[in-house]
């Protein structure tokens, strides 16, 4: 398993969160990919796997992720200035609703190959 040193990798967002990322996509060595924790999600130090999910299943987390960022909001963002629109503020109270009345569900990708492990 090749260990990944945790400043090669940038966490662009999460979709999942319990006191830290649980998992979502970074990006390491300029391509992106699906990181899953892979312990604990109480322990001090978590480990990660990194995880190549496919470019095609890569584009739907892309445009999924556009589709949270429009109606709930950026709150899951790790950088400034990921691709597509920022919805800066909802325009009614209820827009939110929209995102998880069709919501998405993540595929389970923890049986795709694994690329490296990180720790953070």
């Amino acid at each position: 398993m090749n260990q990944i040193d945790e400043s090669e990798i940038t966490i662009l967002w999460h979709v999942g969160y319990h006191d830290g990322p649980i998992n979502g996509v970074c990006n390491w060595r300029d391509n992106d990919y699906w990181f899953e924790l892979t312990g604990d999600e109480m322990a001090e130090t978590r480990t990660y796997n990194v995880i190549d999910i496919g470019s095609a299943a890569m584009i739907d987390e892309w445009a999924q992720h556009a589709r949270f960022r429009y109606f709930v909001g950026h709150h899951t963002d790790h950088v400034d200035g990921l691709k597509g629109p920022t919805y800066a503020g909802r325009k009614n109270r209820g827009d939110w609703h929209d995102y998880y009345d069709g919501s998405y569900l993540h595929p389970d990708y923890r049986q795709l190959p694994v690329v490296g492990t990180f720790e953070r």
